[in-house]
């Protein structure tokens, strides 16, 4: 009889001690601190191609850069004076944004005369569908705005700049590329033939948040 009181009163004494250490805690605070600044340097292209005849480094320093620009070349399978002549390679250009005020950019491109010494293309328009894609996939910046037609009149004149990208109010922040798939040139009748070259010029511009 004896023998299971004893037996009874440790396992009584095992639970009050185990029941009186899984309640025992303490805590305190500590601070984490870290200061986010402008980063002016140069940002390298995300997806270079071969250079100079897929694209062009331009080696920008600032907060707010572009850093790759396409060059295109626009052919026709079965050759031609006429027609839709396209350029079937993926092509970008690429933008960064370092300032971390989030107020927003336009990317504008605007297009010189096909010229081939003393002879110009006529009534062409060229076509570039842009896709916008983050060029670090952690990005946390909200999407940017690509123009998917945007149709350009080259003719005698320099072209109208034509809005190719923009970002609003906390969009566009970090590194993004405006990606051009089949990228096309439309020309009408009535041009000679001629091995033509044009300048594309591209112009990014802050946007003030409104």
């Amino acid at each position: 009889m004896m023998k299971k009181t004893i037996i009874g009163f440790t396992l009584l004494s095992a639970l009050l001690v185990s029941g009186s250490q899984s309640v025992f805690a303490v805590e305190s605070t500590s601070k984490g601190n870290i200061l986010l600044t402008t980063d002016e340097t140069a940002t390298p292209p995300v997806e270079p191609g071969e250079e100079p005849d897929d694209g062009t480094t331009t080696g920008m320093t600032g907060s707010l850069t572009i850093d790759y620009v396409p060059n295109f070349n626009f052919v026709q399978a079965q050759g031609g004076l006429s027609g839709t002549f396209s350029d079937t390679k993926t092509k970008n250009v690429q933008v960064t944004d370092k300032r971390g005020t989030g107020s927003g950019w336009n990317l504008d491109v605007s297009i010189t005369p096909f010229k081939d010494s003393d002879k110009v293309i006529k009534g062409a328009t060229i076509t570039l569908p842009g896709t916008a894609e983050k060029g670090n996939q952690v990005n946390t910046s909200e999407a940017i705005t690509t123009q998917e037609n945007s149709n350009i009149m080259v003719n005698s004149d320099v072209s109208t700049p034509i809005n190719i990208a923009m970002a609003g109010k906390n969009e566009g922040m970090g590194t993004w590329l405006v990606k051009f798939q089949n990228a096309s040139m439309d020309i009408p009748e009535g041009n000679v033939l001629g091995n033509y070259s044009s300048t594309f010029t591209w112009t990014l511009s802050s946007t003030p948040i409104e």
